[in-house]
């Protein structure tokens, strides 16, 4: 076996581990927080998103994706993502 693939291999049961620690942990959280957005928007509220450098995609992959849900607002500041030049 190469010793690539082990590396994959190991690099995938982490993963795999931290998304199980995650789960047993933190599921009653992610919950309540999935509750708390699904009111706001029930209620007429918008979702503010907020990023960045690389994590200022994670407001934006929603609110730019067809079919995404309306209510969305991206709080993305150009100086604080990698598509400018830094000053």
């Amino acid at each position: 076996m190469p010793a690539s693939h082990a590396l994959s291999q190991s690099y995938l049961a982490e993963a795999e581990a931290a998304i199980r620690r995650i789960a047993d942990t933190q599921a009653g959280a992610i919950e309540q927080a999935a509750d708390a957005v699904a009111h706001s928007l029930k209620s007429g509220g918008l979702l503010y998103l907020f990023g960045t450098g690389h994590s200022a995609s994670v407001a934006v992959e929603p609110y730019h994706r067809a079919g995404s849900l309306v209510p969305i607002r991206p709080i993305v500041e150009p100086a604080m993502t990698l598509h400018s030049q830094p000053a």
